[in-house]
C-alpha cells in the first residue's frame, strides 16, 4: 500500500506507469516483530465490563482522567510490521537534527519523526523529569505485593493481579494496576520475566502525580532508541541476512504517524475521527501486500485540531520542546544519508564535481534540517503551527 523510492534497492517494473513498484531481490527483509502488547487495552475494557455497571462506571471515569484514559478506545491491535519496517528502510541522518528525531527520505522529500510528532500521536506529556517520592510502607505496591520487594516486582506478576486477583482492590487500586500494565507491557515493551520500573511504581501510588508525569517524555526516549538501532542496523548490515529483528518501546507510533501523512491509507484503514487522539483512531479494513506497494506522496503538514490546539498536553510539550530547542548547539560536522551506496562510505568531500547523482537543491553535502522558528521550535515549513482545519 505505500513505499516509496530507494536509490538501489527498488526496481521499477514495466507497470511503472500505473506506480506499481515491486520489491527487487536483494530488497533486504527482515522478520519484524514487537514487545508492545497493544491487546491489553481490549482486556482492561474487558476487565471494567464484567464488573457490576455502577463499578464498571467508576472504574472508566478514573482511568480517563489518566493521560493514558483515551487508549481505551484503541480497537485495531495489528502492528503492521511491513508497513513498520519498509518505513524504517528510508532513515536517513541530516545535519543539525535535533535530539532524539529521526528523519526518513521518501520520494526525495525529507520527513522527521520526533518528539512532537510523537505528542501528537500518543497525547502524552513531554517535560522536564521531576522527582517521584520515595516508596513508603502504606504505599499502594507494598499493600498489594507485601510478599515482593519494591525493586524485585516483576511485570507477570502485576498482569496475574490484573488478570485474576482485584475482587477486593477498591477502584483506585484497580485502576493502577491497569495503569502499571499498560505503561510497562503496552508502551514499553517490557517482558513479562522484566523487573517492574521503579519510576512507575512510584508514580502511580498518587493519582494526581501519575497524571502530570511527562510519560511522553519516558516512552518516547526508550522508543526512539529502539527505532533508532533498527535503522543503524539495517545501514550496516545491510549485505547480511537477518532473519528477525525485535522492536521495543511504542513503535505502534510510528505506523500511525505514516498512515496520518500518506492519503493513500485511506483505501487501506479507515480513520475514526470521534476518537480523542490520532494513535487510536485507525483501524484497518485490508491486510498489506508483502509483494508490492504503490508509490504515492505524502502530506506536507498535518492539520492539529482544535481539541489539540487547546489541550494541555500539547501546549505544554510545545513550551517544554521550544525551551530544549533554543538550548541546543548547532552541529558543525557534515553527515550523510545512511541510504548512500556503500561504495560512497567515506565523507563526501566539498569540491565533489559528480552533482548529477544528488536530487534537486541537493548541493552533496547532505539535507540540513532547517533553523529553529519561533514557532514550538519546529523546523519551518512547521507541519504544527496552530492552523485550523477548513
Amino acid at each position: 500500500m505505500f513505499i516509496a523510492e530507494s536509490k538501489t534497492k527498488l526496481l521499477n517494473n514495466e507497470k511503472s506507469t500505473s506506480d506499481l513498484m515491486r520489491i527487487s531481490e536483494d530488497f533486504h527483509y527482515v522478520d519484524l516483530s514487537f514487545k508492545s502488547r497493544l491487546g491489553f487495552a481490549k482486556e482492561i475494557r474487558d476487565i471494567f465490563a464484567a464488573c457490576p455497571p455502577e463499578r464498571t462506571q467508576n472504574l472508566h471515569q478514573i482511568f480517563g482522567r489518566t493521560p493514558f484514559g483515551p487508549w481505551l478506545e484503541l480497537t485495531n491491535t495489528a502492528q503492521d510490521p511491513l508497513l513498520v519496517y519498509m518505513f524504517l528502510q528510508f532513515g536517513v541522518d541530516v545535519l543539525n537534527a535535533a535530539s532524539e528525531e529521526m528523519y526518513f527520505k521518501v520520494l526525495g522529500k525529507h520527513m522527521r519523526f520526533g518528539r512532537l510528532e510523537f505528542c501528537l500521536i500518543t497525547g502524552l506529556l513531554f517535560g522536564p523529569t521531576p522527582s517521584l517520592p520515595a516508596i513508603s510502607e502504606g504505599s499502594f505496591v507494598r499493600r498489594l505485593w507485601p510478599d515482593h520487594a519494591p525493586d524485585h516486582l516483576k511485570v507477570k506478576t502485576v498482569v496475574q493481579t490484573m488478570r485474576g486477583g482485584m475482587q477486593y482492590l477498591s477502584d483506585e487500586d484497580v485502576v493502577r494496576v491497569c495503569l502499571v500494565v499498560m505503561v510497562e507491557v503496552m508502551f514499553m515493551g517490557r517482558e513479562l520475566n522484566q523487573l517492574v520500573s521503579d519510576t512507575v511504581l512510584r508514580a502511580v501510588d498518587d493519582l494526581m502525580t501519575f497524571d502530570s508525569y511527562p510519560w511522553g517524555s519516558h516512552i518516547w526516549t526508550h522508543t526512539y532508541n529502539s527505532l533508532h538501532l533498527a535503522t543503524s542496523r539495517r545501514h550496516t548490515q545491510k549485505n547480511k541476512h537477518i532473519s528477525k529483528s525485535t522492536l521495543s518501546g511504542f513503535a505502534h507510533a510510528l505506523k500511525v504517524w505514516i498512515l496520518e501523512m500518506f492519503p493513500v491509507c485511506r483505501h487501506h484503514f479507515t480513520k475514526r475521527t470521534d476518537r480523542a487522539i490520532r494513535g487510536t483512531r485507525w483501524d484497518r479494513d485490508i491486510v498489506l501486500n508483502k509483494k508490492s506497494c504503490v508509490r504515492y506522496p505524502a502530506l506536507e503538514r498535518l492539520t492539529l485540531t482544535d481539541a489539540e490546539q487547546q489541550s494541555h498536553w500539547y501546549l505544554s510539550s510545545v513550551a517544554y520542546l521550544e525551551r530544549e530547542e533554543a538550548r541546543r548547539p548547532m552541529k558543525r560536522s557534515r553527515q550523510r544519508d545512511l541510504d548512500d551506496d556503500e561504495d560512497d562510505e567515506d565523507d563526501i568531500d566539498d569540491d565533489d564535481e559528480d552533482d548529477d547523482d544528488y536530487e534537486d537543491g541537493d548541493d552533496g553535502t547532505g539535507y540540513q534540517a532547517p533553523p529553529s522558528s519561533s514557532h514550538h521550535g519546529v523546523p519551518p515549513p512547521d507541519p504544527y503551527q496552530h492552523r485550523r482545519r477548513s
